[in-house]
């Protein structure tokens, strides 16, 4: 992982190894990565050639009502705007999509840890499965 990304672009509530480890569990491989998951089924959309190709695949799938998971941080889509034809280069760009990717991990990660005391450890995984289910705002 690029260390000038994470210090330039992640938000600072989180330690950058948190941030690191956030992004390795997401499993990206570039990132304009797009994961979609419509109707029970997982399509892997190979790397599209340019940002406009990617918007417009993210914006077809979150219209179908696809979960629609982009970029290094696997963010879901469909909560960057509340219409389709919203969503813009925020999910797209690495340093934008670092940003609130980990501007809502830490939301996350940060009500884990202070429920019952849990370790870091423990709140990391729980933070994790919430933030890479269908509905990572679901209190």
């Amino acid at each position: 992982m690029d260390a000038d990304l994470i210090r330039q672009c992640a938000v600072d509530s989180l330690l950058p190894a948190i941030v690191e480890q956030f992004i390795a569990t997401a499993g990206a491989r570039s990132p304009f990565d797009i994961v979609i998951t419509i109707d029970g089924r997982r399509l892997d959309i190979p790397p599209p050639p340019s940002e406009d190709e990617a918007l417009r695949i993210v914006r077809h799938f979150v219209s179908a009502g696809g979960d629609v998971r982009v970029g290094l941080t696997r963010f879901p889509a469909h909560l960057a705007a509340e219409d389709p034809s919203g969503i813009d280069m925020a999910v797209i760009d690495p340093c934008l999509n670092v940003r609130i990717g980990t501007a809502l991990f830490a939301r996350i990660y940060e009500r884990e840890r202070a429920r019952d005391n849990s370790s870091d450890a423990d709140a990391f995984a729980r933070a994790a499965a919430i933030y890479f289910s269908e509905n990572p705002l679901k209190e």
